[in-house]
């Protein structure tokens, strides 16, 4: 026991004796004047990074070539919602963007689908009165665009540049007519299907934004029946969407 308080105080001698040497630091945390202070900087990015997840469009649809004698109504509305996915092309501000929604587009017209000799379908004006005629077709999508946004400003809000194709799969069909039949009797009906519908489509899809608010407008390439089975109808679409998370 007295060999080990010996080592024990033998040591501490040597500590101290060192320290008063100036050959270890001084670590009293009381002595302030005698405290070094180390900073050290670091930087945490808190910028808020927006992702285009949900879009809701809204907007006027009509027809490219449509028929003789058939007026498309300026309240013929389309809606789309969809999200999206969008992955960063390298460090460069476009990023590709694919996504999954469901769009539906709604004609109001005095037209009513026809078929003819051959099977074809076309539109012919309705002749007796009317109240009201919708032809409304609803469609599975998946967007694949190219979007450009430029730097953000001081409040984090920049502008967006999309172009691409919005691919859409049809999913149904229906007519709904409230007016007088053959028989200027009147009625209320709705019909579930028109012949020859295309039942795949393409649509080239450009829009520009600014933070959370963008127009938009679609063309369809493909026609709005199957080749040679009707006419050669071409839908168009023009509106202003709302994304966010």
């Amino acid at each position: 026991m007295k060999r080990i308080l010996s080592t024990l105080a033998i040591s501490l001698s040597l500590i101290f004796s060192v320290n008063a040497a100036g050959l270890l630091p001084h670590t009293n945390l009381l002595d302030t004047g005698a405290q070094k202070t180390i900073t050290k900087t670091i930087v945490i990015d808190n910028t808020y990074k927006k992702m285009d997840y949900f879009h809701f469009e809204f907007g006027h649809d009509n027809w490219m070539n449509r028929p003789t004698g058939i007026n498309i109504k300026p309240l013929s509305r389309g809606i789309s919602t969809y999200i999206t996915y969008p992955m960063p092309l390298g460090k460069s501000p476009f990023d590709f963007v694919v996504g999954v929604g469901i769009t539906v587009d709604n004609i109001y017209c005095n037209g009513t689908p026809k078929t003819d000799s051959l099977g074809a379908t076309y539109f012919a004006p309705i002749t007796k009165s009317y109240k009201f005629n919708k032809i409304a077709n609803t469609y599975f999508e998946v967007p694949l665009l190219l979007s450009y946004k430029t730097k953000a400003d001081r409040n984090n809000r920049s502008f967006k540049f999309n172009a691409g194709i919005r691919m859409g799969l049809h999913a149904a069909t229906h007519q709904k007519y409230k007016g007088n039949d053959a028989n200027n009797n009147y009625i209320a009906v709705k019909y579930l299907s028109v012949p020859n519908m295309n039942r795949l489509r393409a649509n080239a899809q450009l829009s520009v934004g600014y933070d959370w608010v963008y127009l938009v407008a679609t063309y369809s390439l493909t026609p709005y029946f199957t080749s040679g089975k009707g006419t050669n109808i071409h839908p168009f679409f023009v509106g202003v969407g709302i994304v966010g998370f």
